[in-house]
C-alpha cells in the first residue's frame, strides 16, 4: 500500500479542483467542491507552525506546485485568515 505525505494529498485535492467544471468564484466551499473541508484542513496542519505563524517553507513548497497562499486577513504580527489560490476560487484557512 502506497502511502503520501500531507502535502501530496493537498497537491492532489487541488488539483482536482482545478480539472473540477466548477464556475469561478471569489471564494470556495464545501457546496462547491467537496474537498474543500479536506484541502482546509491539510493547509491548516501543513501551513500553519505550532506556534501559530505561516511555515513560509511549505508556502514555497506548495508555490514549486503552481499553487500560491495570499493573506486575505492579516494583523501587525502576521496572517490571520489565508487563502490557496485555484483556478476556480480561494479556499480560506486559518
Amino acid at each position: 500500500m502506497e502511502t503520501y505525505t500531507n502535502m501530496e494529498r493537498l497537491v492532489h485535492l487541488l488539483n482536482e479542483v482545478n480539472d473540477s467544471d466548477i464556475t469561478p468564484r471569489q471564494f470556495l466551499e464545501e457546496k462547491d467542491h467537496s474537498a474543500v473541508p479536506l484541502i482546509r484542513s491539510l493547509l491548516c496542519a501543513e501551513m500553519i507552525t505550532e506556534g501559530g505563524h505561516l511555515n513560509w517553507d511549505k508556502k514555497d513548497e506548495l508555490a514549486g506546485y503552481g499553487f500560491n497562499l495570499v493573506p486575505i486577513e492579516q494583523d501587525r504580527w502576521g496572517w490571520i485568515l489565508g487563502a490557496v489560490v485555484t483556478d476556480a476560487g480561494l479556499i480560506t484557512f486559518g
